[in-house]
């Protein structure tokens, strides 16, 4: 289901942006297939300081804790970024990001989707105005080996 809720963040520290999903594979040699969808606002509140935002996929195996298995985004820790003068502007994005999960396990899988605020000033906010069509999405697809 797609995030309804409308979640922002300001720090450079990451938080779950609700986007969640459980699966139970049918064999610990099959895979996983998993595919965001992720519109984004950004937000700008400094002209000097351009606004930047990172995410990242998590797994929790069987129950356990949760774990980082990739993030998307480049050597400058950023997934998005609000170019030129942000004081008081703002910008949507949209990615699709994929990925692969060898997971090794016949136990239940849940992912998560979180983000943060890589930069000093702004706001990166998912679920615009809390509405379906501004939110992000995650599906997954188990392929058997």
């Amino acid at each position: 289901d797609p995030v309804g809720t409308e979640t922002n963040v300001t720090a450079n520290s990451f938080a779950d942006t609700g986007l969640s999903l459980t699966i139970t594979p049918k064999t610990s040699t099959s895979k996983n297939l998993v595919v965001i969808q992720f519109p984004v606002f950004i937000f700008g509140n400094s002209q000097t300081t351009e606004p930047k935002g990172s995410v990242r996929l998590m797994r929790s195996i069987g129950g356990g804790s949760f774990s980082s298995i990739t993030s998307f985004q480049d050597g400058d820790d950023v997934t998005f970024k609000h170019e030129l003068s942000a004081n008081n502007d703002s910008n949507y994005d949209h990615a699709t990001f994929v990925h692969f999960d060898d997971h090794d396990t016949g136990s239940q899988i849940i992912y998560k989707v979180q983000f943060k605020c890589t930069s000093a000033a702004g706001t990166i906010r998912v679920a615009n105005g809390n509405t379906t069509a501004n939110s992000p999405r995650m599906f997954v697809q188990e392929i058997s080996q």
